[in-house]
This record gives C-alpha cells, sequence and structure tokens, in this order.
C-alpha cells in the first residue's frame, strides 16, 4: 500500500505537530534497537538497520515537509 493512501497523504500529515513527529521517529528508532539487538546474523542485523534508517528518512522527510505547510505550526509540550 502507498503510504499516502495509507496515512492520508498531505492532509493527514497536516494533522500532526512537530512533536508527534519526534515521537514518530523516537518509536522507529526504539523498534531499530530492538530489532538490532535480536538479529540472528551480521547479514539480518544490516537489513534491519538499513530497513529502519529508511522509515526514518521518510518520517523526517514529511515531518519537514508538514512543517513547511503549516509555518505556524506551534509545539505543545
Amino acid at each position: 500500500m502507498h503510504q499516502s493512501q495509507q496515512w492520508g497523504g498531505d492532509a493527514g500529515d497536516d494533522n500532526n505537530s512537530s512533536l508527534d513527529w519526534i515521537k514518530f521517529i523516537d518509536r522507529q528508532m526504539g523498534k531499530l534497537m530492538h530489532e538490532g539487538q535480536q538479529a540472528r546474523d551480521d547479514n539480518q542485523y544490516h537489513e534491519i538497520i538499513k530497513s529502519r534508517l529508511v522509515k526514518i528518512a521518510a518520517l523526517s522527510i514529511a515531518g519537514i515537509q508538514s512543517i513547511e505547510r503549516r509555518k505556524d505550526d506551534q509545539v505543545q509540550v
């Protein structure tokens, strides 16, 4: 499934705050650490790392694009 269809595209992305994007990336970092520790060998380890880093990069780009569309984005803690 294409990511835009799964998550609602730009309109869905723009419903997220800057803090939401940080949380999404942090969640992927946690999965990377956990799955990396569970790897059976170097090949599996490298595949896990590459896969998670691609997801983190995609989230980072989507977050930047959303923030750029919403210049008035306020971080609420």
